[in-house]
């Protein structure tokens, strides 16, 4: 009688853990596909790069909305101000500025769309008086 009782116990806990385990690989599974694009961001400050990482997101959503998500990011009018703690000074007229796919962004971050497979690079530098 014992050996039965421990051999239905010794079943029960292997069916829980079968279970509990499809149930995590669902939650991974939904938690992966909740992006279904993908940007590639690099961020550089005097000419040498610090961080370069792929930054998940959906169709219609702006730069400055998914760069919040993973990075550190503050902004005054929709224009960036700071990166993972590195910050522009006005006073050596270092500021960010950005390409995406190789183009200089004509709008701020805010009211740029992203698109799958951008390219986007910051550059925190000193701005040349002409």
């Amino acid at each position: 009688m014992k050996k039965r009782f421990l051999s239905i116990l010794l079943l029960l806990a292997v069916a829980f853990t079968f279970v509990g385990c499809k149930n995590n690989s669902n939650a991974d599974s939904t938690t992966s596909s909740e992006y279904s694009l993908e940007a590639t961001i690099e961020l550089i400050e005097d000419g040498e790069s610090f961080k370069k990482e792929t930054l998940d997101f959906n169709e219609g959503e702006k730069l400055l909305d998914v760069m919040k998500r993973s990075l550190e990011v503050e902004e005054k009018d929709g224009f960036i101000t700071s990166i993972d703690g590195h910050t522009q000074d006005e006073g050596s007229k270092k500021y960010w500025l950005y390409t995406v796919n190789g183009e200089m962004a004509e709008v701020g971050a805010n009211q740029f769309e992203l698109h799958d497979k951008d390219e986007v690079v910051f550059t925190l530098e000193e701005l040349k008086s002409e």
